[in-house]
Protein backbone atom coordinates (compact mmCIF):
# COMPACT_ATOMS: atom_id res chain seq x y z
CA UNK A 1 0.00 0.00 0.00
CA UNK A 2 1.12 3.21 -0.57
CA UNK A 3 0.87 6.86 0.89
CA UNK A 4 0.42 10.28 -0.69
CA UNK A 5 2.71 13.30 1.45
CA UNK A 6 -0.34 15.59 0.94
CA UNK A 7 -3.09 15.54 4.42
CA UNK A 8 -4.80 17.48 6.31
CA UNK A 9 -6.15 16.89 9.88
CA UNK A 10 -7.80 18.96 12.59
CA UNK A 11 -9.22 18.46 16.21
CA UNK A 12 -9.83 19.95 19.12
CA UNK A 13 -9.47 19.64 23.42
CA UNK A 14 -10.15 21.20 26.03
CA UNK A 15 -7.69 21.14 29.12
CA UNK A 16 -8.28 22.95 32.33
CA UNK A 17 -8.21 26.58 31.24
CA UNK A 18 -8.14 26.49 27.33
CA UNK A 19 -9.58 25.23 24.35
CA UNK A 20 -7.25 23.78 21.93
CA UNK A 21 -7.15 23.59 18.26
CA UNK A 22 -4.52 21.58 16.10
CA UNK A 23 -4.40 21.90 12.43
CA UNK A 24 -1.93 19.67 10.77
CA UNK A 25 -1.35 19.78 6.80
CA UNK A 26 1.13 18.25 4.75
CA UNK A 27 2.47 18.91 1.20
CA UNK A 28 5.18 17.38 -1.25
CA UNK A 29 8.87 17.62 -0.35
CA UNK A 30 12.05 15.14 -0.44
CA UNK A 31 12.81 15.49 2.90
CA UNK A 32 11.52 15.66 6.23
CA UNK A 33 10.58 19.71 6.94
CA UNK A 34 7.88 20.73 10.14
CA UNK A 35 6.81 24.33 10.61
CA UNK A 36 5.19 24.53 13.59
CA UNK A 37 3.22 27.73 15.05
CA UNK A 38 2.51 27.07 19.16
CA UNK A 39 1.15 29.12 21.88
CA UNK A 40 4.06 30.49 24.00
CA UNK A 41 2.58 27.96 27.03
CA UNK A 42 3.75 24.55 24.93
CA UNK A 43 7.20 26.28 23.49
CA UNK A 44 8.85 23.43 26.42
CA UNK A 45 7.57 20.96 24.41
CA UNK A 46 8.63 21.98 20.52
CA UNK A 47 10.80 19.19 20.86
CA UNK A 48 8.86 16.56 21.81
CA UNK A 49 6.86 17.83 19.52
CA UNK A 50 9.26 17.41 16.40
CA UNK A 51 10.00 14.33 17.47
CA UNK A 52 6.41 13.26 17.55
CA UNK A 53 6.10 14.25 14.09
CA UNK A 54 9.11 13.10 12.09
CA UNK A 55 7.70 9.30 13.79
CA UNK A 56 4.73 9.68 12.86
CA UNK A 57 4.62 11.94 9.45
CA UNK A 58 7.59 10.42 8.68
CA UNK A 59 8.48 12.68 5.36
CA UNK A 60 6.89 15.99 3.54
CA UNK A 61 6.41 19.61 4.54
CA UNK A 62 4.57 19.28 7.69
CA UNK A 63 2.67 22.62 8.74
CA UNK A 64 1.60 22.56 12.44
CA UNK A 65 -0.58 25.42 13.90
CA UNK A 66 -1.91 25.26 17.59
CA UNK A 67 -4.17 27.69 18.60
CA UNK A 68 -5.33 28.45 22.11
CA UNK A 69 -8.09 30.42 23.78
CA UNK A 70 -8.70 30.55 27.19
CA UNK A 71 -12.16 29.72 28.63
CA UNK A 72 -14.99 31.31 30.67
CA UNK A 73 -12.99 33.42 33.35
CA UNK A 74 -9.51 31.81 32.91
CA UNK A 75 -7.21 35.17 33.60
CA UNK A 76 -3.56 34.86 31.84
CA UNK A 77 -2.95 38.75 32.69
CA UNK A 78 -1.47 40.20 35.70
CA UNK A 79 -1.61 44.20 36.48
CA UNK A 80 1.49 45.82 36.92
CA UNK A 81 0.41 48.35 39.59
CA UNK A 82 3.51 50.18 40.80
CA UNK A 83 3.47 50.69 36.97
CA UNK A 84 -0.42 51.42 36.81
CA UNK A 85 -0.35 53.83 39.80
CA UNK A 86 2.34 55.93 38.41
CA UNK A 87 0.71 56.23 35.09
CA UNK A 88 -2.02 56.97 36.36
CA UNK A 89 -0.91 60.05 38.38
CA UNK A 90 0.85 61.84 35.79
CA UNK A 91 -2.00 61.60 33.78
CA UNK A 92 -3.93 62.62 36.34
CA UNK A 93 -2.15 65.52 37.50
CA UNK A 94 -1.45 66.60 33.48
CA UNK A 95 -5.38 66.50 33.32
CA UNK A 96 -5.71 68.96 36.54
CA UNK A 97 -2.89 71.29 34.24
CA UNK A 98 -5.11 71.61 31.15
CA UNK A 99 -8.55 71.75 32.95
CA UNK A 100 -9.57 68.62 31.51
CA UNK A 101 -12.78 66.84 33.48
CA UNK A 102 -13.88 64.61 30.80
CA UNK A 103 -10.73 62.60 30.61
CA UNK A 104 -10.87 58.54 31.63
CA UNK A 105 -7.76 58.10 32.99
CA UNK A 106 -8.24 54.85 34.82
CA UNK A 107 -8.88 53.54 31.16
CA UNK A 108 -6.37 55.04 29.67
CA UNK A 109 -3.57 54.09 32.24
CA UNK A 110 -4.31 50.43 31.83
CA UNK A 111 -3.62 51.22 27.72
CA UNK A 112 -0.24 51.31 29.03
CA UNK A 113 2.06 48.39 27.89
CA UNK A 114 3.71 48.03 30.42
CA UNK A 115 0.80 47.83 32.76
CA UNK A 116 -0.38 44.32 31.97
CA UNK A 117 2.04 41.37 32.48
CA UNK A 118 1.40 38.53 30.10
CA UNK A 119 1.20 35.28 33.06
CA UNK A 120 3.33 32.54 31.59
CA UNK A 121 2.15 29.55 33.15
CA UNK A 122 3.82 26.33 33.12
CA UNK A 123 1.74 23.33 31.71
CA UNK A 124 0.19 20.72 34.00
CA UNK A 125 1.17 16.86 33.07
CA UNK A 126 -2.80 16.47 32.72
CA UNK A 127 -2.63 19.38 30.29
CA UNK A 128 -0.18 18.00 27.67
CA UNK A 129 -2.00 14.62 28.13
CA UNK A 130 -4.94 15.81 26.74
CA UNK A 131 -3.36 18.05 24.18
CA UNK A 132 -0.94 14.96 23.16
CA UNK A 133 -3.70 12.81 22.65
CA UNK A 134 -4.77 15.82 20.35
CA UNK A 135 -2.14 15.94 18.24
CA UNK A 136 -1.96 12.06 17.99
CA UNK A 137 -5.40 12.44 16.87
CA UNK A 138 -4.86 14.84 14.22
CA UNK A 139 -1.75 12.88 13.33
CA UNK A 140 -4.66 9.86 12.65
CA UNK A 141 -6.82 12.27 10.71
CA UNK A 142 -3.52 13.56 8.40
CA UNK A 143 -2.70 9.40 7.82
CA UNK A 144 -5.76 8.59 6.69
CA UNK A 145 -6.41 11.47 4.35
CA UNK A 146 -2.50 10.02 2.76
CA UNK A 147 -4.05 6.32 3.00
CA UNK A 148 -7.30 7.64 0.37
CA UNK A 149 -5.15 9.97 -1.37
CA UNK A 150 -2.79 6.41 -1.53
CA UNK A 151 -6.02 4.48 -3.37
CA UNK A 152 -6.07 6.97 -5.89
CA UNK A 153 -2.57 7.40 -6.71
CA UNK A 154 -1.81 3.45 -6.74
CA UNK A 155 -5.12 2.85 -8.99
CA UNK A 156 -3.19 5.76 -11.42
CA UNK A 157 0.40 4.03 -11.47
CA UNK A 158 -1.36 0.88 -11.72
CA UNK A 159 -2.68 1.99 -15.02
CA UNK A 160 0.37 3.75 -16.27
CA UNK A 161 2.41 0.48 -15.69
CA UNK A 162 -0.26 -1.74 -18.11
CA UNK A 163 0.07 0.95 -20.73
CA UNK A 164 3.76 0.25 -20.33
CA UNK A 165 3.09 -3.50 -20.63
CA UNK A 166 1.04 -2.80 -23.87
CA UNK A 167 3.49 -1.21 -25.28
CA UNK A 168 6.22 -4.02 -24.28
CA UNK A 169 3.95 -6.77 -26.15
CA UNK A 170 3.73 -4.28 -29.55
CA UNK A 171 7.51 -4.13 -28.96
CA UNK A 172 7.51 -8.06 -28.71
CA UNK A 173 5.34 -8.49 -32.10
CA UNK A 174 7.58 -6.73 -33.89
CA UNK A 175 10.47 -8.02 -32.73
CA UNK A 176 8.86 -11.32 -33.86
CA UNK A 177 9.18 -10.13 -37.48
CA UNK A 178 12.45 -8.31 -37.31
CA UNK A 179 14.31 -10.96 -37.24
CA UNK A 180 12.93 -12.39 -41.21
CA UNK A 181 12.73 -8.30 -42.48
CA UNK A 182 16.23 -7.76 -41.69
CA UNK A 183 17.71 -10.95 -43.37
CA UNK A 184 15.62 -10.15 -46.48
CA UNK A 185 17.06 -7.03 -47.03
CA UNK A 186 20.39 -8.37 -45.96
CA UNK A 187 20.09 -10.70 -48.36
CA UNK A 188 18.63 -7.58 -51.46
CA UNK A 189 21.59 -5.64 -50.31
CA UNK A 190 23.93 -8.76 -51.32
CA UNK A 191 22.07 -9.72 -54.27
CA UNK A 192 22.15 -5.91 -55.24
CA UNK A 193 25.94 -5.79 -54.57
CA UNK A 194 27.74 -9.21 -55.63
CA UNK A 195 24.58 -10.69 -57.63
CA UNK A 196 23.41 -14.34 -57.68
CA UNK A 197 26.22 -16.11 -58.97
CA UNK A 198 28.58 -14.32 -56.32
CA UNK A 199 26.13 -14.73 -53.29
CA UNK A 200 27.50 -16.67 -50.21
CA UNK A 201 24.98 -17.90 -47.89
CA UNK A 202 27.69 -18.09 -45.17
CA UNK A 203 28.18 -14.08 -45.41
CA UNK A 204 24.61 -13.81 -44.91
CA UNK A 205 24.42 -15.92 -41.79
CA UNK A 206 27.24 -14.01 -40.58
CA UNK A 207 26.06 -11.06 -41.13
CA UNK A 208 22.28 -12.36 -39.44
CA UNK A 209 24.63 -13.63 -36.70
CA UNK A 210 26.11 -9.98 -35.62
CA UNK A 211 22.69 -8.05 -36.39
CA UNK A 212 21.01 -10.52 -33.62
CA UNK A 213 24.09 -9.88 -31.22
CA UNK A 214 23.84 -5.82 -32.04
CA UNK A 215 20.11 -5.46 -31.77
CA UNK A 216 18.85 -8.54 -29.70
CA UNK A 217 16.50 -7.12 -26.67
CA UNK A 218 16.20 -10.34 -25.09
CA UNK A 219 17.39 -9.95 -22.47
CA UNK A 220 15.73 -5.99 -21.63
CA UNK A 221 12.48 -7.16 -22.26
CA UNK A 222 13.20 -9.75 -19.52
CA UNK A 223 14.59 -7.26 -16.71
CA UNK A 224 11.75 -4.72 -17.98
CA UNK A 225 9.18 -7.21 -17.35
CA UNK A 226 10.46 -7.80 -13.85
CA UNK A 227 11.09 -4.54 -12.76
CA UNK A 228 7.21 -3.79 -14.09
CA UNK A 229 6.25 -6.91 -11.62
CA UNK A 230 8.65 -5.25 -8.69
CA UNK A 231 7.12 -1.97 -9.03
CA UNK A 232 3.61 -3.02 -8.33
CA UNK A 233 4.62 -5.43 -5.54
CA UNK A 234 6.50 -2.95 -4.23
CA UNK A 235 2.66 -0.96 -3.96
CA UNK A 236 0.99 -3.42 -2.49
CA UNK A 237 3.39 -3.91 0.85
CA UNK A 238 2.50 -3.59 3.88
CA UNK A 239 5.09 -0.67 4.61
CA UNK A 240 4.73 2.91 4.35
CA UNK A 241 7.30 4.76 3.68
CA UNK A 242 8.15 3.18 -0.52
CA UNK A 243 8.36 6.03 -2.11
CA UNK A 244 11.99 5.75 -2.62
CA UNK A 245 11.82 2.40 -3.90
CA UNK A 246 9.36 2.91 -6.45
CA UNK A 247 11.32 5.97 -7.58
CA UNK A 248 14.37 3.64 -7.76
CA UNK A 249 12.67 0.81 -9.65
CA UNK A 250 10.97 3.72 -11.95
CA UNK A 251 14.76 4.59 -12.84
CA UNK A 252 15.75 0.99 -13.68
CA UNK A 253 12.20 1.02 -15.96
CA UNK A 254 13.68 3.62 -17.76
CA UNK A 255 16.90 2.11 -18.02
CA UNK A 256 15.91 -0.96 -20.01
CA UNK A 257 12.99 1.12 -22.21
CA UNK A 258 16.27 3.52 -23.36
CA UNK A 259 18.24 0.47 -23.89
CA UNK A 260 15.44 -1.53 -26.30
CA UNK A 261 14.99 2.64 -27.89
CA UNK A 262 18.89 2.38 -28.91
CA UNK A 263 18.63 -1.38 -30.11
CA UNK A 264 15.16 -0.71 -32.18
CA UNK A 265 16.42 0.03 -35.45
CA UNK A 266 12.71 0.13 -36.67
CA UNK A 267 10.20 2.18 -36.42
CA UNK A 268 7.27 0.79 -35.53
CA UNK A 269 9.37 -0.32 -32.44
CA UNK A 270 10.63 2.87 -31.67
CA UNK A 271 7.01 4.53 -31.31
CA UNK A 272 6.08 2.14 -29.07
CA UNK A 273 9.15 2.57 -26.95
CA UNK A 274 8.41 6.56 -26.90
CA UNK A 275 4.86 5.88 -25.81
CA UNK A 276 6.60 3.50 -23.14
CA UNK A 277 8.89 6.82 -22.44
CA UNK A 278 5.68 9.16 -21.80
CA UNK A 279 3.57 6.75 -19.46
CA UNK A 280 6.85 6.51 -17.51
CA UNK A 281 7.35 10.34 -17.22
CA UNK A 282 3.60 10.22 -15.90
CA UNK A 283 4.30 7.43 -13.34
CA UNK A 284 7.97 9.79 -12.09
CA UNK A 285 5.22 12.75 -11.67
CA UNK A 286 2.73 10.35 -9.41
CA UNK A 287 5.47 8.94 -7.55
CA UNK A 288 6.79 12.64 -6.17
CA UNK A 289 3.95 12.69 -4.15
CA UNK A 290 3.99 9.22 -2.69
CA UNK A 291 5.37 9.11 0.98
Amino acid sequence: MIYSMTGFGKSQTTTSNRTITIEIKTLNSKQFDVFLKLPSFIKSKEIDLRTIFQQELIKGKIEVFVGAELVGNAQNNNINKPVFESYYRELKSLANELGETNANIFAEALKNPEVMLRKEDEISEQDWKLISDAVFKTIHQVNDFRKQEGVILATELKLRIELIRAQMAEIEKVDALRLDIKREKIKARLDEVLGMDNFDPNRLELEMVFYMEKFDITEELVRLRAHLDLFVNTMDDKGIDNGRKLNFIAQEIGREINTIGSKANDKDMQHAVVLAKDELEKIKEQINNVL
